[in-house]
């Protein structure tokens, strides 16, 4: 994998290995900073779109439908070790629905850091709102048979991917 500088932004024209390297990026960048964890990029690879990939998913982009989406998934334990990071302050308990809309706030900014990373690039995509929901949820199953670039991240919470979508 390629990597430049660290604060370069000029992503035009580059070779499609750097396209990990800039999502990876976006992750460390944003998800890391949110829930003070380190998450490291175990596993890089293109394939076909995963729905077993965990019970919690976010799904970004322009839905449905579209040739661009970004999944993040996580097991269900990863969701709740991260809300707890994020919700550090907050007295009550922390339920299902708020671990919900921790991972679709995650997602959110993920995106949008991903999104600013390659605005000048041919890598670039709509962004909508997060739809946040379980791996049952037929949303999820709209992209079984695409063709994905895969990461799966480890963090001191447990592991996770994100899955960039590719037209079928």
């Amino acid at each position: 994998m390629i990597v430049g500088p660290p604060d370069s932004m000029e992503t035009v024209n580059q070779p499609k290995a750097d396209l990990a390297a800039l999502f990876i990026e976006a992750v460390t960048g944003s998800i890391g900073e949110m829930t003070r964890t380190d998450p490291v990029a175990r596993e890089v690879i293109q394939a076909n779109f995963d729905r077993t990939l965990g019970e919690v998913w976010a799904l970004v982009g322009s839905l449905p439908g579209s040739p661009d989406c970004l999944a993040l998934s996580l097991p269900v334990k990863t969701a709740r070790g991260m809300a707890e990071r994020v919700f550090t302050d907050v007295r009550e308990p922390i339920d299902d629905g708020m671990i919900l809309d921790c991972i679709g706030e995650l997602a959110n900014v993920l995106a949008g850091q991903a999104k600013s990373l390659l605005a000048n690039s041919p890598y670039h995509f709509s962004l909508s709102l997060p739809k946040v929901m379980r791996s049952g949820d037929s949303r999820v199953s709209l992209h079984l048979g695409h063709h994905c670039l895969r990461i799966i991240f480890d963090s001191e919470v447990g592991e996770f991917a994100l899955q960039i979508i590719a037209e079928a």
